[in-house]
């Protein structure tokens, strides 16, 4: 919008001129229409943001109707009345000036009238300024929120890791453990646990050194991470105990399991690059529903079939009761 430009719409020759020429003697750009519908195309083309118009002329109703339509916000229109016009406060001009009116009173709506229409652009101005801003700040909210949210999701991976293997620890164990517990218990499922304990792990370490020993930990834990399905639970239970939660799964695909990896540890030769070390796991299984009444029973159950494979040469996969399956 040209805040310069006031269009005048004036069907008195002399008034028009007089109007004109005072108009431009105060720095306005002042277009002249004798036509309502040429004021519209006046208006489509130019945008005055002041608008003079003489009630008297034809279509001067429907001028400011469509006027309106075009742009209700940003044009404020001053009225030209006869004395005996009624006041038509529903038209929604600024002012409304009877014929004959004094210049400096004309001088004084227009002065008004660039007033609210500078105090409208500001406050337009505001509102960008303002939306620019909101949208900045949801932006950066939305940003905290995604970094906040990484940061909690890799402190929360860190209170569950193991820092040595990479499997979860043993906090985080005994947490999925009781959720599995009373799943199957509410549900009737099958759940079983085993307990991995490497064989003669002491002598690797007094033997090879501890660093030696922290390797043959991480091969053990990736090459239990590749033999175990999604959905079943690894973790580090202690030193080089390990234990593994195999929902959906009875005592019988339990011994399953832990007798294939018995098998691929036996046969696995751990490289360190001068070293080559074979190593054997011994493994004891428990079912949960058979013979067990909760969590604490289901592991110590597991932890007597670990010690019965232990006492019984080691190397072995064992349960209580069941077969013993070795070497």
């Amino acid at each position: 919008m040209e805040r310069g430009t006031i269009l005048l719409l004036e069907g008195e020759e002399h008034l028009a001129e007089s109007v004109k020429l005072t108009l431009d003697s105060n720095g306005y750009d002042t277009l002249i229409s004798k036509d309502t519908e040429k004021g519209i195309a006046l208006c489509n083309k130019f945008k005055p943001g002041i608008i003079l118009l003489d009630m008297t002329m034809n279509g001067s109703t429907d001028f400011i109707k469509k006027i309106r339509e075009l742009d209700n916000e940003n044009v404020e229109i001053i009225l030209f009345m006869s004395q005996d016009a009624p006041y038509c406060p529903d038209l929604g001009a600024l002012r409304y000036l009877r014929k004959p009116f004094e210049i400096e009173d004309l001088i004084c709506s227009i002065k008004e009238a660039e007033d609210k229409l500078g105090l409208r652009d500001e406050r337009n101005r505001f509102l960008i300024k303002l939306m620019e801003y909101s949208e900045g700040l949801e932006k950066l909210v939305e940003k905290k929120t995604a970094q906040l949210t990484s940061a909690n999701e890799r402190l929360r991976a860190l209170s569950v890791t193991d820092d040595l293997t990479g499997a979860y620890n043993r906090r985080y164990f005994f947490e999925r453990l009781e959720e599995s517990v009373n799943q199957a218990a509410r549900y009737g499922l099958k759940l079983s646990v085993i307990i991995l304990d490497i064989d003669n792990f002491k002598s690797i370490n007094d033997c090879m050194g501890h660093l030696t020993g922290d390797f043959v930990l991480r091969e053990f834990t990736a090459l239990l991470k590749n033999n175990f399905r999604k959905g079943e639970t690894l973790a580090r239970y202690g030193g080089e105990e390990f234990a593994v939660i195999l929902p959906n799964t009875d005592e019988a695909g339990g011994l399953k399991a832990a007798e294939i990896i018995r098998k691929k540890v036996e046969s696995k030769v751990f490289f360190t690059g001068t070293e080559a070390i074979n190593i054997t796991v011994s493994i004891g299984v428990a079912e949960f529903n058979k013979g067990v009444k909760d969590l604490d029973d289901v592991i110590v159950r597991a932890d007597m079939a670990l010690y019965r494979a232990k006492n019984a040469g080691k190397n072995m996969v064992s349960s209580l009761p069941g077969k013993d399956k070795s070497a």
